[in-house]
């Protein structure tokens, strides 16, 4: 089935349930935005905030050019229409000084988790040869799914990684370098984490590029993310807070309570469900190895273990392999789609 052809045949009436599942998703994640004292929303859109989290930029940026291109009416009538209504700013976490920035966030957010499940619906066709019908159907479970990844809180590059992270998939899949290395710059500002697609490149394209070629681009890839991560740290030299925070100290004591062992059980058992399928999707499975082994160790010294919302980059594929093993789809993938020559 060629690119083309998935495009044509996709059906719109999933749309409307992508919308609509993109908004129960967001109302429950609103609340648990940017809570983390050294991350606040405003602090985040403004550039003040601590070190690493103010040099995920893309979703500020956004949000700054946005909302100056809002009428000042438009900015007063969203502040009088929060502080007015008390209980609706409890329930989203908004504040009425910034009700502007909030509501342009909660926008891209929800723009963002939409996108992802078309994303993943055109993902699953390609990777799983799946019908269009069952295609939208695992990108409708996909999306439902996400607040599997909720326990902690969710910061404002969040949802925007997720969607990144599974067009950037998307376009590995179908071998489009040329608007791949567009998306790599932005999705590298939204988070550095979006370099774990260079593994799923490389492990994608070795059977079909010369290691030469496949270590040129790979090397450019890595070469970019630092050098951008670097400039990005000289930027923000000045801010408070430290290139990275360590945790592992914290990982190594911690004690989760009942409720936290229940959602690793759910978290980890997804994992189990999804590698049932390993013998029929290696190259799938390998890949989501691969970028979850590195979460996982990532998350031991960098982040919070049990605090799932660092798996996002991994999500996609093990919401792939969940499909396989639920549908027990046949072994091996689907004939190739047209795409140009690897380069």
């Amino acid at each position: 089935m060629s690119a083309g052809a998935l495009r044509s045949r996709a059906p719109r009436w999933p749309w409307a349930l992508y919308a609509l599942l993109a908004l129960a998703v967001l109302l429950w994640a609103a609340p648990r935005t940017s809570l983390y004292k050294r991350s606040l929303l405003p602090e985040m859109v403004a550039g003040t905030a601590w070190r690493p989290y103010v040099k995920r930029v893309l979703v500020p940026l956004v949000v700054r050019g946005a909302d100056a291109l809002l009428p000042a009416g438009a900015r007063a009538g969203l502040g009088e229409l929060v502080s007015g209504r008390p209980s609706l700013a409890a329930r989203l976490g908004w504040q009425s000084a910034h009700a502007s920035w909030y509501a342009l966030v909660f926008l891209l957010h929800g723009l963002s988790l939409f996108l992802f499940a078309l994303a993943f619906r055109r993902l699953a066709a390609r990777t799983l040869g799946l019908d269009p019908v069952r295609a939208s159907l695992a990108a409708a479970g996909a999306l439902a799914l996400v607040p599997i990844h909720f326990g902690y809180q969710n910061y404002l590059y969040d949802f925007p990684g997720l969607a990144l992270f599974t067009l950037g998939l998307v376009l590995v899949a179908e071998r489009r370098w040329g608007l791949f290395y567009l998306l790599w710059p932005v999705g590298l500002l939204n988070k550095e984490t979006f370099v774990l697609l260079t593994p799923v490149f490389v492990l994608s394209a070795r059977a079909r590029m010369p290691w030469r070629r496949l270590l040129v681009h790979a090397g450019a890839q890595l070469a970019t993310a630092v050098g951008l991560w670097l400039a990005l740290g000289w930027v923000f030299r000045g801010n408070p807070g430290a290139p990275v925070e360590w945790h592992l100290l914290r990982n190594l004591t911690h004690a989760p309570l009942p409720r936290q062992l229940l959602h690793d059980a759910v978290y980890w058992g997804a994992w189990v469900c999804g590698l049932l399928s390993w013998h029929r999707q290696r190259a799938l499975a390998a890949q989501a190895l691969a970028v979850g082994g590195v979460l996982v160790g990532t998350t031991l010294f960098l982040g919070f273990l049990g605090e799932y919302r660092d798996f996002y980059e991994v999500w996609p594929l093990l919401a792939l392999l969940l499909a396989a093993t639920a549908l027990r789809l046949p072994a091996g993938r689907p004939p190739a789609a047209a795409a140009p020559e690897d380069r």
